[in-house]
């Protein structure tokens, strides 16, 4: 069994709910994940958990049989805390480019652009 299935059982098959339970949780939304006081236990739960993985992430850390570990624990806390390094992707192309082409992948990048925002 996943610690992240609910735990809920169906009505009408009697079988396990398949999805996934709201993080912290042991139920999905549909069987009361979405209760304020299933949704503050769940919260509280995560909380707990804060300081012993921090912990461990220090440990890992300070760690030097593998730097390999270190230096991944590491980065994902600077990640996390001070933001990831800016990705940056120049791409150039040598010879002819169809004008038309080119308006068509503009106008469906600004319009992915316009749905996310």
């Amino acid at each position: 069994m996943d610690d992240r299935q609910c735990t809920a059982k169906s009505k009408q098959s009697g079988q396990r709910c398949r999805r996934a339970a709201i993080p912290g949780g042991r139920v999905c939304h549909i069987h009361g994940g979405n209760i304020p006081h299933v949704r503050q236990a769940a919260e509280e739960r995560l909380r707990a958990l804060q300081h012993p993985a921090i912990d461990r992430i220090a440990k890992l850390i300070d760690q030097e049989q593998f730097p390999s570990v270190s230096y991944a624990a590491s980065k994902d806390v600077l990640d996390r805390t001070i933001g990831r390094a800016t990705e940056v992707v120049n791409v150039t192309h040598s010879g002819s480019i169809d004008v038309t082409i080119l308006d068509r992948l503009m106008r469906g990048r600004h319009r992915n652009a316009d749905q996310h925002d």
